[in-house]
């Protein structure tokens, strides 16, 4: 069973969400807040399996709570939910440490389906939301990325994969049976193969190859993975 806390400030939005959770035979909510400051208080001494927000909180904006939980509880999967089906808020969510983001008004199994992603360890964006981020990360000034599978070897693939699947330098250690400071080597070397500045980009990146079969790398055409 997982446990589901959820920080929604209006009465009905929230209703309907917890209802859409609790109809999953294995997930449970926790707990509700309609404040930051109420959810704080509960979250220090409960941490659930994950934690659902609207980013529009009366007392404190959603993505700086999302950025002050993780010192609390560095293993706490965030997905967030707002109004706004615009790429640059999902881009803040995950720059915030967000494992996810979703239109409130999405239907009922596109919720299901992101809450499902995050809880498997996954990031989730929709597919136009994705692809925007792309863009937004790509810029101007690179109009055709290379394919990661072109140019990584399978080692860098691997771990650009397990990046796009939310992994951290620790458990991508782990899974790979090296030590952190090889992942960050990698993970350097990836970035200069494949053009992009920040490490934060490269996330953003991997977590857009990993959800998609099909990814576009250039304004002018879609590349099959391989």
């Amino acid at each position: 069973m997982y446990a589901i806390y959820v920080i929604e400030p209006e009465p009905m939005p929230r209703q309907g969400l917890v209802r859409t959770i609790e109809e999953e035979p294995d997930l449970v909510v926790c707990g509700e807040a309609a404040t930051a400051a109420e959810a704080m208080t509960h979250l220090h001494a409960h941490v659930p399996d994950l934690l659902i927000l609207e980013l529009d909180l009366p007392d404190l904006n959603g993505l700086d709570l999302m950025r002050r939980l993780p010192g609390r509880h560095p293993d706490l999967p965030m997905l967030a939910m707002s109004g706004q089906a615009e790429a640059i808020c999902a881009e803040q969510v995950l720059r915030a440490g967000g494992r996810g983001y979703v239109v409130r008004y999405e239907p009922i199994p596109v919720i299901r389906t992101a809450i499902r992603q995050v809880l498997a360890g996954h990031f989730y964006v929709s597919e136009r939301v994705a692809d925007e981020l792309y863009r937004a990360v790509a810029g101007s000034r690179h109009p055709l990325l290379p394919l990661p599978s072109d140019v990584l070897s399978p080692r860098e693939m691997e771990l650009f994969e397990l990046l796009g699947r939310g992994l951290d330098t620790h458990a991508i250690a782990d899974r790979m049976q090296v030590r952190v400071t090889t992942v960050e080597s990698y993970r350097n070397r990836i970035r200069e193969k494949l053009n992009v500045a920040r490490t934060a980009d490269l996330i953003l990146l991997a977590a857009k190859w990993a959800q998609e079969e099909r990814v576009c790398y250039s304004r002018r055409g879609c590349h099959r993975r391989r």
